[in-house]
């Protein structure tokens, strides 16, 4: 795969972002609405661009295979969310360029520590993370998914 990443700037980028998400969200069999995704999905541009965000989409020829955000949590913390492969491109190592290329973004948008949460049925997810470095952290918000880790990478 000669995968890209890129930073949604048009309105078809955004929709191919909200469609990636939505594939994500439904995926996981579980209610988000306890995270407001609703709201985030109506509001991508403004949640994940910038100045205090940032967010990828793993582009070929045309078509999306996956995608990661970066949003501001508080005053020098920004928050990973939706890091996300189709399943067609699981095991090639698209989940970790997309989440080093995050990580990258949060050094670069001046970001002293970011956080994430991950489900307990992400073992993947979570062993990617850790092998970046990141360390778990007390719960930062609200997740009444038994088993959630929640984590931190310091920059």
């Amino acid at each position: 795969m000669a995968i890209h990443l890129v930073q949604p700037r048009s309105g078809d980028e955004w929709r191919a972002a909200r469609h990636l998400i939505e594939e994500y969200a439904a995926s996981l069999n579980l209610d988000l609405s306890f995270q407001n995704i609703a709201y985030e999905l109506e509001h991508l541009a403004s949640e994940y661009g910038p100045p205090a965000g940032a967010f990828f989409l793993a582009e070929e020829n045309g078509s999306f295979f996956g995608c990661v955000g970066l949003r501001q949590f508080s005053e020098g913390v920004g928050e990973i969310k939706r890091l996300y492969t189709i399943p067609a491109a699981r095991g090639c190592g698209l989940g970790r360029l997309l989440a080093e290329r995050i990580v990258a973004a949060g050094r670069v948008l001046g970001y002293r520590r970011l956080l994430l949460d991950t489900l307990p049925t992400m073992k993947e997810a979570r062993s990617l993370y850790l092998s970046l470095g990141f360390k778990p952290t007390a719960a930062y918000r609200f997740n009444p998914v038994a088993g959630t880790a929640f984590l931190e990478l310091e920059l």
